[in-house]
C-alpha cells in the first residue's frame, strides 16, 4: 500500500493507516458497524444485513458479548438461521 500523501498539512497517524487498510481490504470491525449504524449499542441489534458490503473477514467481531443477540444466516443461499 502506498505512503499517503498528507494534503492538510496534518501527518497521518499509524491508527488512521490501519483503519484504512481494514476498510479496504474487507475486513468487519466493530469501528466499521459504529460509523455504518450510527451507535455502538450492539447488544440491540437483532438483525444486521452486511451482505453488500463486499466483506472478506469478519474476525472475532461477532465474538463478543455485545453481538450475543445476533444470529448468523445465509440469506443468500436461501438457508436457514443458525446460532
Amino acid at each position: 500500500m502506498p505512503t499517503p500523501q498528507v494534503l492538510d498539512g496534518v501527518a497521518v497517524t499509524a491508527a488512521e493507516q490501519a483503519a484504512a487498510k481494514n476498510r479496504y481490504a474487507g475486513r468487519l470491525t466493530a469501528d466499521f458497524l459504529e460509523e455504518r449504524l450510527g451507535h455502538r449499542l450492539f447488544d440491540r441489534i437483532r438483525d444486521l444485513d452486511c451482505s453488500g458490503l463486499k466483506i472478506r473477514d469478519v474476525g472475532s467481531v461477532f465474538l463478543s458479548e455485545d453481538m450475543e443477540g445476533l444470529q448468523v444466516g445465509d440469506r443468500g443461499r436461501g438457508g436457514p438461521g443458525y446460532a
